[in-house]
């Protein structure tokens, strides 16, 4: 032992604690000792001794060794407690190892006393490592779950092949509008909100996930109020065992802005194309102002600024400037070869996605957003 030892002796016989040291040193056990025999004494050499280790008698006048056992497992359960008696019985040896102590000796074999310290020592040494690792773990689990629930994203882990939800991030409430609890206790949930024209494709790169041990996958959910959001899924096998055992481990990610700005970005594009050949094809002139709108809505695409006509389909976009350029209902049907109902169907739903009533007030709109000259 690297540091000298305090060892606390409860013994109404000075001369046994002595002995009882003698054998220490002679096993090279560098020691400081204090001897006490009475309930005060004990309990004051606990705080003001700070003893590495308790060598008790069991039988003594003025003090009994189970009640100086009752009080260290009490007071300092971390510190071993050792008897060294020539009284103890089996019973009675296994009371005291039941009520917590670390080891007894006889005190006609007392050459078995430094092997029992080191022993009791090296236990406790071993058991204040393991608590100290439990604490670290622990607080880094608690540090990494404060860290997961800040987080918007959802953090999952689930069981290949079975299928159970492991583990779910709280996040998960606010993306899906369902409660953790929820997913835990129905095992179908998860694929009963993936819109039904991509659950084929989800549950095909699952399976393939728990082949390969990885999982990537865009797909949409439709929540209870009718929303539909886009998600991107990533997960990863957690283990190195065989490749359908264990379980996946992954995060996944509301996308639906980022593809409401790829839209964007691919309507603008086709808008511009279209605006490009007819002006090459000489079909008419087109306002500078929609070009420069189509270009800053590229450079731009920020979904939050969305103006009344960036919600129309291509064809409605299309007739809603044809409208404002002057063009008669009868006139956009021929220019597009299509009926003068399919173009009142259409000019209704584009009011109604507008909030507007008139095509006057449609024709207002184009001009002042530069829609048309």
């Amino acid at each position: 032992m690297a540091k000298k030892l305090r060892v606390l002796i409860v013994e109404d016989a000075p001369a046994d604690a002595e002995l009882a040291l003698r054998e220490l040193r002679r096993a090279g056990i560098d020691c400081d000792a204090h001897r006490v025999e009475t309930d005060a004494d004990f309990r004051r050499a606990l705080e003001q001794f700070g003893p590495d280790i308790i060598l008790s008698d069991f039988s003594m006048p003025q003090f009994d060794g189970m009640r100086a056992l009752a009080i260290a497992r009490d007071v300092h359960p971390d510190i071993p407690f050792i008897f060294v008696s020539g009284t103890i019985g089996e019973d009675s040896a296994i009371e005291a190892l039941r009520n917590g102590a670390t080891d007894y000796v006889l005190k006609d074999k007392r050459l078995r006393l430094p092997s029992a310290v080191e022993r009791a020592i090296n236990q406790a040494q071993e058991r204040v490592k393991r608590d100290n690792n439990e604490r670290e773990l622990k607080a880094s689990s608690e540090r990494l779950q404060d860290i997961v629930s800040s987080l918007r994203d959802v953090v999952w882990s689930v069981a290949v092949p079975s299928g159970e939800l492991l583990y779910v991030s709280p996040s998960i409430s606010t993306l899906y509008q369902k409660t953790a609890e929820q997913f835990y206790e129905s095992r179908v949930l998860w694929g009963s909100l993936i819109h039904p024209e991509d659950r084929p494709r989800v549950a095909t790169e699952w399976l393939k996930a728990t082949q390969s041990g990885c999982y990537d996958c865009e797909h949409r959910i439709v929540l209870a109020n009718g929303d539909i959001r886009w998600l991107h899924s990533r997960g990863q096998r957690a283990d190195d065992t065989a490749v359908q055992s264990g379980c996946i481990n992954g995060i996944t990610q509301d996308i639906t802005e980022r593809w409401r700005q790829q839209q964007k970005i691919a309507r603008l594009s086709r808008i511009l194309i279209k605006v490009v050949r007819n002006v090459i094809a000489g079909k008419g002139r087109v306002s500078p102002c929609l070009v420069d709108l189509v270009v800053r809505g590229l450079e731009n695409p920020n979904p939050s600024e969305r103006l009344s006509h960036e919600k129309l389909s291509d064809r409605q976009l299309q007739i809603l400037l044809l409208i404002g350029s002057g063009r008669s209902i009868k006139q956009i049907a021929g220019d597009l070869s299509i009926s003068i109902n399919t173009v009142n169907t259409y000019r209704a739903r584009i009011l109604k996605k507008m909030g507007m009533r008139t095509n006057a007030a449609l024709i207002r709109y184009t001009i002042e957003h530069g829609l048309v000259e």
